[in-house]
């Protein structure tokens, strides 16, 4: 077991990368555990033959003002920079407002989250999933899958609902009739993501990307060559399926949903099999959540346990899923466990 902190924090997305921030600005320390090998859920990045990919959150945007103030920090520290406004349709629409689309600086999404990690100060254990937590003596106690065992004050989970449900139900945990409610009418969707290297001499320009309409099998098309200025005799594309194309082929092979995406592609850019160099297919069960809550966190009663501080955060918690409603997410979690824990001092 480490040393008791104040908060330990499951999920090391953006939500929770930037409440383990957020808190330890306020002084109070922090212990963050993720299942996965790096930072950032979503904001993913993978490399086949030397080319990046990112075959997760294609770019973030920016609306309200706080958010807007954190990407000029971002910007100012040299993580990320705009990639493009002007977002173009299959059918030949133009998004043409002032609307930017941001990326990193570095060859891909997962570089920012690793930033991000690398200004907190707290314990960072990657590799580990809680499988239960406990309430004892006014502390928290999770236990992962190795064996491992952390101890804090109050716990803020930012994993996909229904993996948070999973560690309630292993761990006992008796919910609430109001909060059982809410969090099992939480609903994700799929997204079946292709990852392709074309052969030297073959180039299809989409430029920076694509957006497709909602009846089509395709969602978007992104050119990993544009965006990080790759070598251009090798086009990296990005193919990620529509999201009720995902929910209908989720447990399909790899070749039909290959074959289906390129056909669906074939009118902009006509790639064939044999035009593919290499290929990768990576399926996200939790991508978007569909029926997200109307606010930005949620804080966890548990009738049997009391003075038990739990709250959960996350892309379910907001108006849509995106990596601002992540973040504000996560900052306002923060918040609101601080007030807890200062309040029961």
């Amino acid at each position: 077991m480490t040393s008791t902190t104040d908060v330990l924090i499951i999920g090391a997305g953006i939500a929770g990368l930037t409440s383990a921030k957020h808190l330890e600005d306020q002084g109070f320390s922090v212990t963050l555990v993720d299942k996965g090998r790096g930072f950032g859920g979503r904001l993913s990045t993978r490399r086949i033959k030397g080319l990046h990919f990112d075959h997760g959150t294609q770019y973030f945007t920016a609306g309200g003002d706080a958010f807007k103030a954190e990407v000029a920090r971002w910007k100012k520290q040299g993580w990320v920079r705009k990639w493009f406004e002007s977002l173009t349709f299959s059918d030949e629409r133009v998004d043409k407002g002032s609307h930017p689309r941001y990326v990193p600086k570095s060859t891909g999404m997962t570089s920012l989250p690793k930033e991000l990690a690398g200004e907190l100060k707290g314990d960072l254990h990657r590799g580990e999933r809680v499988k239960s937590i406990a309430f004892e003596n006014a502390l928290w106690t999770a236990t992962c899958d190795s064996g491992l065992t952390l101890s804090a004050k109050a716990v803020l989970i930012t994993s996909p609902v229904p993996q948070t449900l999973d560690v309630f139900e292993a761990s006992k945990l008796a919910l609430s009739k109001p909060d059982k409610k809410t969090l099992s009418s939480i609903r994700y969707a799929p997204s079946l993501t292709v990852m392709l290297t074309l052969k030297k001499g073959v180039f299809s320009d989409l430029g920076e990307g694509m957006k497709f309409p909602n009846a089509c099998d395709l969602n978007w098309v992104g050119n990993n060559t544009h965006k990080y200025k790759q070598n251009k005799d090798n086009v990296a594309l990005t193919l990620q399926a529509s999201a009720a194309f995902s929910t209908k082929h989720f447990d399909s092979e790899e070749g039909p949903i290959l074959d289906a995406l390129l056909n669906a592609i074939t009118p902009y850019a006509p790639i064939t099999r044999e035009h593919i160099a290499e290929k990768q297919l990576h399926k996200w069960r939790y991508a978007f959540a569909e029926t997200p809550v109307d606010k930005t966190f949620m804080t966890i009663v548990l009738p049997s346990l009391s003075g038990a501080s739990l709250v959960l955060a996350g892309d379910a918690f907001g108006e849509r899923a995106k990596i601002e409603t992540s973040w504000q997410s996560g900052r306002d979690a923060a918040d609101a466990l601080a007030k807890q824990l200062s309040a029961n001092v």
